[in-house]
């Protein structure tokens, strides 16, 4: 019995010296450098949210501009703020306020039976994915052989609407040209089932 309880508090000792060691390196441990600007909240307000709300009607909307206008934003605050707090402010509006892409598609009905068959389709999808830009690319896919989807990713909705309204209208004019039939499906709607 007596040795038991000798080992039972060898064991107790070497746990608490554990213990000790591991609380003495987290105090030696250096702190994680935390945000270069730590500044109250109201003083921020006072000096950026407040004058950019007056100047552009609500603090949202100069935000917005601020996304791809910094320098016009901010250009007009007095007194300035410091580079610090600009580059933490913009790299967290750029954080919260970009909007999602949304997916938009649109089917559509191609066949001809002329001579140019499957080459005048392929030019017609072709002259479609060309009516893209970098903001809304458009490609064409095929489900089954008269039909074919036409999907694109863009932040803009309504500029994604009307390029996609524009590769349909220049399908339909190339295939209709080459002698083929164009046949519309569907309008221009979110691909939500993806």
């Amino acid at each position: 019995m007596y040795a038991a309880q000798r080992s039972l508090r060898r064991t107790q000792r070497r746990r608490q010296r554990q213990v000790r060691l591991r609380v003495r390196k987290r105090r030696r441990r250096p702190q994680p450098r935390r945000a270069a600007v730590r500044r109250p909240a109201w003083s921020l307000y006072d000096q950026i949210v407040w004058p950019l709300g007056k100047h552009y009607g609500h603090p949202y909307d100069a935000f917005k501009l601020a996304l791809t206008e910094p320098e016009k934003v901010f250009a007009s605050l007095t007194p300035a703020p410091s580079g610090a707090t600009l580059a933490q402010l913009t790299a967290t509006i750029a954080r919260r306020l970009t909007s999602q892409p949304i997916k938009l598609r649109a089917d559509v009905e191609l066949t001809c039976y002329t001579e140019a068959g499957i080459d005048a389709v392929k030019r017609a999808l072709r002259a479609g994915e060309a009516a893209s830009t970098e903001a809304v690319p458009i490609k064409a896919k095929l489900v089954a052989p008269p039909l074919y989807v036409l999907g694109t990713n863009a932040t803009d909705k309504y500029s994604a609407v009307e390029r996609l309204e524009r590769a349909i209208e220049t399908i339909q004019s190339t295939i209709e040209g080459a002698g083929g039939k164009f046949g519309r499906q569907d309008e221009a709607k979110d691909d939500v089932g993806d």
